[in-house]
This record gives C-alpha cells, structure tokens and sequence, in this order.
C-alpha cells in the first residue's frame, strides 16, 4: 500500500457515520506518515545497496589479499627451498675443493719428504766424500818426517824422539 493509495480512500457515508472530516484529516496524517516511512525505507534500501557494495569491494580485497598472500608464502617457501639446494651445493662444493686441496697437500708432502729424505742421502755421501777428500789433502801435506814417524813402530819412534832430543842438546 502507498500513501497515495490511503489519502486517496474513498469512504461511504452512513447515517450515523464517523466524521468524514476528522477520518480525512487522520488518512492525511497516516499518509504522511507512511510517506516518511516509504523514504526512509528508500533511504535504508539505497544505504543497504551501498553498503553491500562496499561489503563486495571489501570481501573482493580480501580475496585479492588472501590470494597474494598465499602466493608470497609459496614464494617464500620456494626461495627458501632455492636458498638450501644452493647451499648444499655449495658445501658439497666446498667440500670437494677442500678434499682436492688436501690431496695436492698432501701429495706436496709426500714428495717434500722423498726430497728431503734423497738431500740427507746426498748430505751424507758428500759429508763421506769430504771426509775422504780432507783425509786424503791432509796426507798430502804431511812432511817426511811426520810420515817416517807414523810408519815406524812405536818402540823405534819413541827412539827417533829421544836421539832428536839429543842433538837438540848438542847443537
């Protein structure tokens, strides 16, 4: 009903009726009323439209937002999965290198050692060489007498000592 509808009402009369007047003048009042209330009603109705529009950006937004969301952790999840494989590649590298480097230390080692072990070698024999070779220089250089004192037994040398003794005295 309308209020067009209820201040247009048409009563019939009766012979001991109401007052038309004030039954009019109570139709007008209700008609504004419902007039009021039927704006009102448009108002909300309108209000109500606008607010689920904004319920539908906003529930939209948070769909967008969830969906981003979502997409950010996988994201993450992935670089973090990326950042570990890289990682484990790395020490698996590392790794490799550090086992190569150890390999060529210690085969660096190993042939400092036989070096080192064929230069005692070496020091060795040169050091007996030497040894024979001064030994040898310094018999070369012995005068005749220290080589006669040397081949004749002791008894004779003692002798020789004593008769040099004694022309030493004389002289």
């Amino acid at each position: 009903m309308t209020s067009e509808e209820i201040s247009g009402r048409e009563f019939s009369s009766s012979l001991r009726g109401l007052n038309p007047e004030e039954v009019y003048e109570h139709l007008d009042t209700l008609a504004q009323e419902w007039r009021l209330m039927e704006e009102k009603q448009a108002q909300m109705a309108s209000r109500l439209r606008e607010l689920k529009g904004q319920l539908e950006r906003y529930q939209e937004r948070e769909q967008t937002l969830k969906k981003a969301l979502e997409t950010l952790e996988e994201n993450r999840i992935q670089v973090v999965e990326a950042a570990n494989r890289e990682a484990t590649l790395i020490r698996g590298e590392a790794s490799l290198q550090a086992e190569k480097i150890l390999k060529q230390a210690e085969g660096k080692r190993e042939l400092l050692a036989e070096e080192i072990r064929t230069l005692e070698i070496l020091y060795a024999r040169l050091r007996s060489r030497l040894k024979v070779t001064l030994e040898t220089f310094f018999e070369l250089l012995k005068t005749p007498e220290e080589l006669r004192e040397e081949l004749l037994p002791r008894s004779l040398r003692q002798d020789a000592v004593e008769e040099r003794e004694e022309k030493g005295e004389e002289g």
